[in-house]
């Protein structure tokens, strides 16, 4: 019976309809053409995440103009005017397989297709309301890192409660979590990081854990803030160099699969904040001011544009995301929009 009212109260609270109101931002009406590469769309939009449903339907998070539902038939807004989105940042999205759509922004979003739905510190058990990343495993369960420094870690929900793993409960080594994916075999990973040099990758198998670190990396992954899963079943990742970007550049991404890590990096790159592995296991990732693709012996990088701001040299828009539509072509998430381009074979 206890548990039944959990439900019940949690189900009241969480509950939001949508209202129907006008689109705050300028959105073109629709067109078949829009997803076609060698074009900027939607170039008013501060983009930090992109995710494609099972229809193709893209969904793409901003940094503070909410979420925006984009189709060929159908283009929506959804922010704090109607709906219970705030100007928070989306900074991840997930699609499980009934296409609800989960967003990690301020507390796990979830839109059904008709409401949406907040789970926060105010009405779960959610470690905290800061979640950086969200990934869903074959069993539909919503895995997300939630944390702060200090405080938090990862947290799987299957419905109705979050299992929260931190290291006074588990042997997650440290709380600060960044990112977390699921593998082709359903096993959880999890990227960690203390300091400097001090990054983990955790890997949550059938309720088994192993905690990998430097000595399993045999070098020093200085903090690894992003982590997707390739077709071989490999974790992949991006480093980030923080205040010591000046002093170190290279390696920019990885993939291990347990044993072997290989590294990829270009000098001139002072650190990578997001990865994204296409259908060929192509490793893409932004770094600020640009995007790099590591694919096999090529690699490919793009800068932003410099402009003169009063005398002053500055880039013209940063990079923040990168993810594959349907079609194959590359979608990269900017300051400015989002980039089309075509895929890499």
């Amino acid at each position: 019976m206890r548990n039944l009212l959990y439900i019940i109260m949690v189900s009241i609270f969480l509950m939001s309809c949508e209202k129907t109101v006008p689109d705050p931002y300028p959105i073109h009406d629709p067109d078949p053409s829009k997803f076609y590469a060698n074009q900027t769309i939607l170039d008013s939009i501060r983009v930090r995440s992109i995710a494609f449903d099972n229809d193709g339907t893209a969904w793409i998070g901003t940094t503070d103009q909410g979420l925006i539902k984009y189709g060929l038939t159908q283009t929506k807004v959804y922010d704090s005017q109607n709906s219970i989105i705030s100007n928070f940042s989306i900074r991840d999205i997930a699609i499980d397989s009934e296409n609800n759509v989960w967003l990690g922004a301020d507390g796990l979003i979830k839109y059904d297709g008709e409401k949406f739905y907040r789970l926060s510190t105010g009405n779960s058990n959610i470690p905290e309301d800061v979640v950086w990343s969200v990934a869903v495993d074959s069993n539909d369960d919503v895995w997300v890192a939630s944390s702060r420094a200090g405080s938090g870690g990862i947290a799987m929900f299957d419905g109705e409660r979050f299992e929260v793993f931190t290291p006074e409960n588990s042997p997650l080594p440290v709380n600060s979590t960044h990112a977390i994916a699921v593998d082709n075999n359903n096993n959880v990973w999890a990227a960690s990081t203390l300091g400097a040099y001090q990054s983990y990758l955790s890997k949550i198998s059938g309720g088994f854990w192993t905690v990998y670190d430097r000595s399993d990396f045999e070098q020093n992954l200085y903090e690894v803030l992003d982590i997707e899963i390739n077709s071989r079943n490999q974790v992949c990742g991006v480093i980030h160099y923080s205040l010591a970007q000046s002093r170190y550049h290279s390696p920019n991404a990885f993939c291990f699969d347990g044993i072997d890590m290989v590294t990829f990096g270009l000098d001139s790159i002072r650190g990578c904040q997001s990865i994204f592995v296409d259908n060929s296991d192509n490793l893409w990732c932004t770094f600020g001011h640009g995007y790099a693709c590591f694919a096999g012996d090529e690699n490919i990088r793009v800068d932003s544009n410099v402009i003169d701001n009063n005398g002053v040299s500055t880039y013209e828009t940063w990079f923040s995301t990168i993810s594959q539509a349907p079609d194959g072509n590359i979608w990269v998430g900017t300051g400015e929009g989002i980039r089309i381009i075509e895929g890499i074979e």
